[in-house]
């Protein structure tokens, strides 16, 4: 989320961060990339970062409450997005 006046808008890039390094670098991601948001969370388990829900915008940028899951293999750099069991998830 990048919040800049009137030119507001919503990210979907990656950045990583090299403790050993104390570098930044924006590795390029493959596959099924979720859409911009914002108010979203991320974890990391294991290899992986799972990011889930946010608020972003739709196909007429109105704003969105999202409930999708995507996973993000920190080895490969391509996103999969899971089958959830239930379109019914809490928000």
């Amino acid at each position: 989320w990048v919040d800049d006046e009137d030119n507001s808008r919503y990210l979907n890039d990656v950045h990583v961060y090299d403790v050993d390094a104390n570098m930044w670098s924006t590795p390029e991601t493959h596959g099924p990339t979720p859409i911009e948001r914002e108010g979203h969370t991320a974890s990391a388990i294991g290899r992986s970062m799972l990011v889930f829900g946010g608020a972003g915008l739709d196909d007429v940028d109105r704003s969105i409450n999202l409930s999708d899951l995507h996973v993000l293999d920190t080895d490969t750099w391509v996103w999969s997005q899971p089958r959830l069991g239930s379109d019914a998830l809490p928000q």
